[in-house]
């Protein structure tokens, strides 16, 4: 019997070495593995480490830029073997070798107030995570630096945090920004849910960014090298390092989530703002796109000529920006390409009767058909970027359809002969991700 006993014990003893070893602790699904990024990690050594590859990595946490901060979780795929490799702890070491806790982002709250009661800064908390702005939202799984107290304020979840650096970004600094000029109105808060948009009380028309008073042109010394010396507000023009617009060239492509949208023929005001023609609409109008989850609601939308975007170097005759705002105050921009062809029944409303008089609301002659904006496959470019006219706020989610739609040249000459020459020219890329979505839309 004592020998028996003696077994069991060795038995168990073994059998709980073999368990430490072979039951990682950072396993966040089946074929998944955590991995904290070290000091001179790069996307290319992970995904050869792990027997990917870049577009897998980036498509798995929806990364957006090539940057990797130490400390910064992925998720990598796991087949056999590969998590020998791996350095996924669960609770990570963050910068200057002090511990890091997982969190779970709750309802309300805000970076502020996670760094806050963590007793660290923001900038850490955004190094720790990847981040490149203030937007967060509930359910999101974030790496909290600090001590080994930090466990006790901020409530820690089974599994580590992954840092998802998602579009979701920072909300310009303006009110209701948007990638034009007209003096702003700011628009009530976008509802989340299609009901509560339907619910929401009209509002006085949100109208394109441009709350300061200052004079900026296309031209002269007022134009777009000179942006971010005319005023302070302004800055960003020229140190900004995710400005629009881009010259769209290698993009990474990849199958990506269809971008939702729920558009109507819709009633608007136009107006001529001193440098472009734009159409507004009144809060809680409908008009919604859902961008990886989170609703926006359109605001306005307005033109520029020629393209401010460009395709490996070539442009179009016109460029249309549809801008949209969720509840967090962050900007989707949905940017369709304009050539020369058949004439466009969607626009026609918008562009028989262009207006001269600066600043002077009117009433469209009909409804606009938002959905004939667009072309039928809606398959888009997708990178962050900024305003594209001062004060050039970044975090914008720009959506570019990879399909122009046409314009005839009766209508190209209608806004052509207000205004020409409205675009900002394309900025440098950087460490931006550049996605090109290959999926088949609905």
């Amino acid at each position: 019997m004592r020998r028996l006993s003696l077994l069991l014990v060795v038995a168990c003893i073994w059998a709980a070495g073999i368990w430490s070893v072979a039951g990682p602790s950072a396993v966040t699904a089946e074929g998944e593995t955590v991995y904290v990024v070290q000091v001179g990690d790069g996307l290319t050594a992970i995904a050869r480490k792990f027997g990917t590859t870049v577009p897998k990595l980036v498509e798995l946490n929806r990364l957006m830029t090539t940057v990797l901060q130490p400390g910064q979780m992925l998720k990598v795929p796991n087949p056999a073997g590969v998590i020998a490799n791996a350095t996924s702890p669960a609770i990570a070491p963050a910068a200057g070798g002090s511990k890091a806790t997982a969190y779970m982002v709750k309802k309300g709250d805000t970076l502020f107030k996670i760094a806050t009661r963590a007793g660290i800064s923001v900038a850490a908390l955004q190094a720790a995570n990847g981040l490149s702005g203030t937007n967060i939202r509930a359910g999101q799984r974030m790496m909290i630096p600090g001590v080994a107290a930090v466990a006790a304020a901020i409530p820690t979840v089974a599994m580590p945090a992954v840092a998802v650096a998602t579009v979701v970004v920072a909300a310009p600094p303006t009110a209701a920004p948007a990638p034009t000029t007209a003096p702003a109105h700011s628009a009530a808060p976008v509802p989340t849910t299609a009901a509560a948009v339907a619910a929401a009380p009209a509002a006085a028309p949100a109208a394109a960014a441009h709350s300061s008073a200052v004079h900026w042109a296309y031209l002269g010394d007022s134009g777009p090298t000179r942006w971010g010396s005319l005023s302070p507000d302004y800055k960003v023009c020229d140190s900004g390092i995710e400005q629009s617009p881009i010259d769209v060239v290698n993009p990474l492509k990849m199958g990506l989530t269809d971008i939702l949208f729920k558009y109507a023929a819709t009633p608007g005001k136009i107006i001529n703002n001193g440098h472009t023609i734009q159409v507004n609409f009144a809060a809680g109008n409908g008009n919604t796109i859902v961008v990886d989850g989170i609703l926006h609601e359109l605001l306005q939308f307005h033109f520029h000529a020629p393209s401010e975007h460009t395709i490996a170097g070539a442009s179009f005759a016109m460029e249309l920006h549809l801008v949209h705002k969720n509840a967090g105050g962050g900007l989707a921009v949905v940017g369709v390409l304009l050539q020369s062809g058949a004439a466009s029944a969607g626009l026609a409303p918008v562009l028989t009767s262009v207006p001269t008089d600066v600043d002077v609301a009117h009433d469209l002659p009909a409804p606009v058909d938002l959905m004939q904006l667009l072309p039928a496959d809606r398959r888009a470019y997708r990178y962050p970027g900024s305003l594209t006219t001062p004060p050039c706020s970044e975090g914008v989610r720009w959506i570019l359809l990879t399909t122009p739609m046409d314009l005839d040249t009766a209508q190209i000459a209608a806004y052509t002969k207000v205004y020409t020459g409205t675009n900002r020219p394309p900025q440098p890329r950087g460490v931006r991700f550049l996605l090109q979505d290959t999926s088949a839309t609905k």
